[in-house]
């Protein structure tokens, strides 16, 4: 079986070391030094046999990522131990091997292993850049639930019958709990409206109130709360076949 491929990022031949160390620089361990730097030597080293392979197949008319490149050059390194000793730094003429051993490997004609190899790392790439993608939807959500949030918290009456305040107060509750939902607004409509129903039922509008007498931490506190009991309202919902539109698996 194939190597494990090395995580691949935005600068993946770059972060290829982390899974798949090349041979570089050893040196002892120092508690009194500094945290390493995002670039070294090794991986200024690691950078350019990349480059040089990506470089070497183009002529070639072959394409080839930088993430497959460092994949190919670790498993070079992997099955070569005597040639490229991972304490041993390397010399121009190992570079010189490890890229022409490479590039020989990646320029093979109809070989299995290496269309395995391609189809690996494929996927591998394909699955970090949807988990990417999913961490900062993730983190652009939380951020507007924050906003959110410190909007509730802070807002203030100014009479104890100010209803337009208390309405508003109530829409960015309910659009909070939209959002807590991962809806987007007015996308999914029998969800909205079952959110809504949940929310008169735990927190009706009379009880708006007593809410913005509440400290701030209280506030929130209550605010986080609410939104745990109106999702268990809904899988509740859903359980029986009644509800749970919107919450997926």
């Amino acid at each position: 079986a194939p190597p494990t491929t090395p995580r691949a990022r935005s600068d993946r031949a770059a972060r290829a070391p982390a899974h798949a160390p090349l041979p570089g620089p050893r040196r002892p361990a120092n508690p009194q030094a500094p945290p390493p730097t995002s670039y070294s030597p090794a991986m200024d080293a690691i950078k350019r046999i990349v480059s040089e392979i990506t470089f070497m197949c183009r002529l070639r008319n072959v394409a080839v990522s930088d993430t497959l490149g460092a994949f190919i050059a670790h498993a070079i390194v992997l099955e070569h131990a005597a040639l490229f000793p991972l304490d041993k730094e390397l010399n121009e003429a190992d570079v010189q091997d490890l890229v022409r051993m490479a590039v020989e490997r990646l320029l093979t004609e109809d070989s299995p292993s290496l269309e395995t190899i391609k189809m690996q790392v494929a996927f591998d790439t394909a699955k970090l850049d949807e988990l990417d993608a999913l961490e900062a939807a993730r983190e652009m959500r939380e951020r507007r639930e924050d906003q959110m949030l410190r909007g509730i918290v802070s807002a203030q009456l100014k009479g104890a019958n100010d209803v337009p305040a208390l309405t508003a107060l109530y829409r960015r509750i309910f659009n909070f709990l939209v959002l807590r939902a991962g809806l987007d607004p007015a996308a999914n409509r029998a969800a909205e409206r079952e959110i809504a129903a949940a929310l008169e039922s735990v927190f009706p509008r009379i009880g708006l109130k007593a809410f913005t007498l509440l400290p701030p931490t209280d506030k929130h506190a209550q605010l986080q709360e609410l939104a745990n009991i109106v999702l268990g309202i809904r899988l509740f919902n859903r359980s029986i076949g009644k509800g749970g539109a919107g919450i997926e698996d």
